[in-house]
């Protein structure tokens, strides 16, 4: 029997649509321009760490890791502030709803990082809960990555006065420090509690990020 899901899933896929024509999504359905210099400066990232990856012989879908990246936010327009994570669940199901690929929606969803128990205790709007909010694929963890370190080399130092921290000399420190405010501030409106820094959350995060540090170079940024 053919299967038809996957066989869709590879058109969906072969057809997606052009970086000019996702931008244009975006504006249509109101996201403002600095998110959208975001979107598009995470795609530029994530793409450059493809580059990098693939020197390693990993197999990379570059149109996937593009939108998954220029898309990653789109759930954002719904919400009232950055620290809503439950925007990357959010933004997923508009990216199903608009019919564009599974592989991309999973760029989205999960992008903020996150075990099912903390989706259950933030109170996820879009059910059932998923078992993980952890990226699984190469495109995944790479959207997610690029996310994050143009928030370390860049945008926390820039546009929140974070301090800014030398990724190469000391990426561990640079990591949890630069991981660390956002995910105390989320846990603190969320269920109104204080984290550490050996939070299982910033374990995780560093974890999952420590692995691409060699692949970002400083003219990244």
């Amino acid at each position: 029997m053919v299967d038809y899901v996957n066989e869709l899933e590879e058109i969906k896929e072969e057809w997606l649509p052009s970086r000019k024509q996702l931008v244009s999504t975006l504006k249509r359905l109101g996201m403002g321009t600095r998110k959208l210099e975001h979107s598009q400066e995470v795609a530029d990232f994530a793409l450059k760490i493809v580059q990098e990856v693939e020197k390693d012989g990993i197999k990379v879908n570059k149109k996937i890791v593009e939108a998954g990246a220029l898309l990653h936010d789109i759930g954002i327009v719904y919400m009232l502030d950055d620290l809503s994570p439950e925007h990357s669940v959010i933004g997923a199901e508009i990216i199903r709803k608009l019919g564009l690929p599974e592989r991309v929606a999973r760029c989205a969803e999960t992008h903020e990082p996150i075990t099912w128990q903390e989706a259950k205790d933030w109170k996820y709007p879009i059910l059932p809960l998923k078992e993980t909010y952890m990226p699984q694929s190469i495109e995944e963890k790479i959207v997610t990555a690029a996310d994050f370190f143009i928030y370390v080399l860049k945008e926390g130092p820039e546009d929140f006065g974070y301090e800014r921290f030398n990724l190469w000399k000391d990426p561990k420190k640079a990591i949890i420090e630069s991981f660390y405010p956002y995910c105390r501030e989320v846990y603190k409106k969320k269920i109104g509690k204080e984290i550490t820094k050996n939070h299982s959350m910033i374990k995780r995060g560093y974890e999952l990020f420590e692995g691409f540090v060699k692949y970002i170079k400083p003219d990244f940024i």
